[in-house]
């Protein structure tokens, strides 16, 4: 009888971590999204996008893109909420900036000529929060951001307009 009511009491436990299935909030708070991928010392694109969470978005290519100045690009909602969730871990406060360069916590390790990024949750409002990541930090607590930086394009869908034309 006692090994059943142990089965019983750790059942009843685990129901109430069960949860309904329900997506989180579309975006993870946020009302848009600016990742920008700064120079390096070689051919990186170098480009800004700005999203909407409506998915409205423009592409601005800089160099080494498909194509130089603005294209609309148009996310699905689930591209959208994989795009926030992406980087939701490491969203500052908001009316915060968080930097890992050169010169500031966790970036012990640095190699140079590497892009920096930085994205911007809410950009242009009082709930604006800003990252800066310097891809030339590292320190092995950055492997994972660095992984979400590349994961990005894909994510979003604009891999094809990052490649220079040949």
């Amino acid at each position: 009888m006692k090994p059943f009511l142990t089965l019983a009491a750790l059942s009843a436990l685990l129901a109430g971590c069960a949860t309904t299935g329900a997506a989180p909030p579309s975006g993870v708070g946020a009302q848009s999204l600016s990742f920008e991928a700064g120079a390096c010392f070689g051919t990186c694109p170098i480009y800004r996008v700005d999203i909407g969470a409506d998915g409205q978005g423009v592409l601005h290519g800089e160099r080494f893109t498909a194509q130089a100045g603005d294209q609309p690009i148009t996310l699905t909602p689930a591209q959208w909420d994989a795009a926030a969730r992406l980087f939701a871990r490491w969203r500052p406060a908001a009316g915060t900036e968080r930097k890992i360069v050169p010169g500031e916590p966790g970036c012990a390790l640095v190699a140079t000529d590497m892009p920096g990024y930085t994205i911007v949750w809410d950009r242009g409002t009082t709930r604006e929060a800003t990252l800066r990541f310097y891809a030339g930090c590292h320190d092995e607590a950055n492997g994972p951001l660095r992984e979400a930086i590349a994961r990005f394009p894909a994510t979003i869908g604009i891999e094809p307009l990052l490649r220079p034309a040949r």
